[in-house]
């Protein structure tokens, strides 16, 4: 099986998946869901919003016992990086882990299962948007397609493989502040846009002290992108910081958008 295993990966791996190459990424699905066409799982496809997906069952159903989960695509890269290369015992390429690796596994692992048990009713979903959030694909076939099931298992992107019960919720949102421009050599003339955004986000930072190790289960604010200004000897007019929180299931989107609302 290790060698199937990695000779699947490896396929997997070169073909280009990312966001900017729609065609890859269905040509991608086309190789995954080719894998099955000597089987009698029943294989489905999908597209929304050009990005492809497709479900694997055992069953024609919408809601099968369990799913795996896996995505196809991968974070852009350069051309060399989609030829993997093996190193020791690990294959060394963009998505090997994160995570054609583990989709090779998944559909590896649905073919033997559907020959031992074709009785059991089980779904393999794949889809080709998880990089830039997932609404195409996963949301799509839970929201649009109605796919439900009593398990799901997602072996995305672990190294230490402890399972995960549990993720955070994620808040995206960007902080903007004017100003008043003037030249820098008479800042009493204006107002810096790119202090006050300093000091926006540092209130949000005193707010939402960030966890020091995993066991601190609560939330975590980063400012991941900053821009404004003109120039050095410029007073700045705006300023833009993109951020990210992420919080624990107690907690609410609109509660945490009420919170960030207040301090800014």
């Amino acid at each position: 099986m290790k060698t199937e295993i990695v000779n699947l990966t490896k396929k997997l791996i070169e073909v280009e998946s990312v966001k900017s190459k729609p065609e890859k990424l269905q040509e991608v699905v086309d190789l995954a869901a080719n894998y099955f066409k000597d089987t009698q799982l029943i294989v489905k496809k999908y597209k929304s919003q050009d990005k492809p997906s497709f479900m694997v069952l055992s069953k024609n159903t919408k809601h099968p016992k369990f799913i795996m989960n896996g995505h196809l695509d991968v974070v852009e890269a350069d051309k060399d990086q989609f030829h993997p290369i093996i190193k020791g015992d690990k294959i060394v390429a963009r998505g090997a882990g994160d995570m054609k690796g583990s989709c090779a596994v998944m559909m590896i692992v649905a073919k033997k299962i559907f020959l031992q048990n074709p009785k059991l009713s089980f779904g393999l979903m794949l889809t080709t948007d998880e990089e830039i959030g997932g609404n195409n694909g996963v949301e799509y076939l839970l929201k649009k397609e109605k796919y439900k099931s009593d398990i799901a298992f997602i072996p995305d992107g672990g190294h230490d493989f402890e399972i995960i019960t549990e993720e955070k919720g994620i808040l995206h949102f960007q902080l903007e502040t004017k100003g008043i421009s003037c030249h820098a050599s008479r800042p009493w003339l204006g107002k810096s846009a790119i202090d006050e955004l300093i000091t926006a986000c540092s209130k949000l930072r005193k707010t939402f002290v960030n966890p020091k190790s995993p066991a601190e289960w609560k939330i975590s604010f980063n400012v991941g992108k900053i821009s404004g200004g003109e120039a050095a000897n410029k007073v700045a007019s705006t300023a833009r910081a993109e951020c990210d929180i992420r919080f624990p299931s107690k907690y609410s989107q609109k509660e945490l958008n009420c919170v960030t609302d207040k301090e800014q």
